[in-house]
C-alpha cells in the first residue's frame, strides 16, 4: 500500500531572519544554489585558517584576544586611522572569489560590539583583497569616524554613495549589520538605520571581491571591537 505523504520543498532554503531584515530572503546554508561562509568564532577551529588579520599600517597590528564564548576581541594599536581587517586568507581560501553582477545576489552580515560607534569606524562588504581600508571597487557599508554616519557604497567605473543613517554615540552593545545585493538593488541595514538604491550597471565592480570586515580606530585612542559573527554568501 503506497504511503500518502505530501512533500514540501523550499528551493531557496529556510531562513531564520526577522520579517523586517533585508536578509529575510536568504536561505539556509544547505541551499545548493549558492555558496556561504560562516565564522562564529566558536573555537572549533582557528578562524585564521580562513581569514587574514590585516593591519592598516604595519607594524601596528591590532592585538587579538582568543575566542571566548564565541567572541573575538580586537584591540586597536592606539593610533588614529589605524586598525585591522578580516579578509580571506590567500593560503587557504579562494580570495577574490565573489563577483557582484546583475542578477547574481550576494550578502554579508556581522554581529559586532563597538566601544564607541561615533569615534571609530567600520567597513563591511565585498571589496578586492588588500584594499580593506581604502576600497577602489566593491559594494560595502562604511561608517565615518567622528560622525557615526553610515554610507552604502557601490563602486566600479564611478562611486555611488547613499547615507542610510547614523549610529548613536557610545558603546553599541552587540548589533547586527547587514548588506544585501539582490542582483539589481543594494541595501544596507543596522539598528536605527537602513536604505537602498539601484546603482548604474556601469558602476558595478568588474573585479573579484572578498567578504571583508574592517575595524578602524578614530581619534579617541586604543579601542576594542568584539566580533561574534561574520558570514557572507551569494549565488552563482
Amino acid at each position: 500500500m503506497p504511503l500518502n505523504i505530501e512533500v514540501t520543498q523550499f528551493p531557496g532554503g529556510i531562513g531564520d531572519q526577522a520579517d523586517n531584515s533585508i536578509l529575510n530572503g536568504v536561505g539556509s546554508p544547505l541551499n545548493a544554489n549558492g555558496s556561504i561562509a560562516i565564522e562564529d568564532f566558536s573555537g572549533g577551529e582557528n578562524y585564521l585558517d580562513h581569514y587574514t588579520n590585516v593591519a592598516i599600517t604595519a607594524p601596528a597590528v591590532a592585538s587579538v584576544q582568543p575566542s571566548a564564548n564565541g567572541v573575538v576581541r580586537f584591540t586597536t594599536p592606539g593610533v588614529a586611522t589605524q586598525g585591522t581587517a578580516l579578509e580571506g586568507n590567500a593560503a587557504t581560501t579562494h580570495v577574490d572569489g565573489f563577483f557582484i553582477a546583475a542578477g547574481v545576489p550576494g550578502w554579508i552580515t556581522t554581529r559586532i560590539n563597538m566601544l564607541d560607534a561615533v569615534v571609530n569606524g567600520f567597513i563591511l562588504g565585498f571589496v578586492p583583497g588588500g584594499s580593506a581600508f581604502a576600497p577602489a571597487a566593491g559594494v560595502y557599508l562604511q561608517s565615518v569616524a567622528a560622525s557615526g554616519d553610515v554610507n552604502l557604497i557601490v563602486e566600479g567605473a564611478a562611486q555611488e554613495v547613499q547615507l542610510i543613517g547614523t549610529l548613536a554615540a557610545g558603546a553599541t552593545g552587540f548589533i547586527d549589520i547587514a548588506l544585501f545585493w539582490d542582483g539589481i538593488k543594494a541595501s544596507g541595514q543596522f539598528p536605527g538605520g537602513g536604505g537602498s538604491f539601484i546603482p548604474s550597471p556601469a558602476n558595478l565592480p568588474a573585479v573579484g571581491l572578498n567578504g571583508t570586515l574592517t575595524m578602524i580606530e578614530g581619534a579617541g585612542g586604543a579601542t576594542t571591537f568584539d566580533v561574534d559573527l561574520l558570514a557572507f554568501g551569494g549565488g552563482r
